[in-house]
């Protein structure tokens, strides 16, 4: 088995809580370069350790590697690990984020 990558970047909730995301607010629409967009409940940004990831193993993250932000929901702290729901939040070429 492949050792896990590290990343490092700025964890989700400091960027909401920094611009003041309204408390009442539910949903994030994550939207990638391709202009693919995910919704996922704020809430898993509230509780777990949700990154917008800007580095895997020491190294900038290039546009073919996911970058140049990459939005990592860490599956084994997940409320229920090991659910491929989970997975489906890993953005890629993260572009903007919506707060509904």
């Amino acid at each position: 088995m492949a050792a896990p990558f590290l990343f490092e970047g700025v964890p989700l909730v400091a960027v909401l809580n920094a611009v003041g995301t309204d408390a009442t607010a539910t949903t994030l629409v994550l939207t990638g370069l391709d202009d693919l967009a995910v919704r996922v409940p704020i809430a898993g940004a509230r509780t777990w350790p949700v990154l917008l990831a800007l580095r895997r193993d020491g190294a900038f993250l290039s546009r073919r590697d996911g970058g140049p932000i990459r939005m990592v929901h860490p599956p084994r702290r997940s409320p229920e690990p090991g659910q491929d729901m989970y997975l489906l939040r890993w953005v890629e070429q993260l572009k903007s984020i919506t707060v509904e």
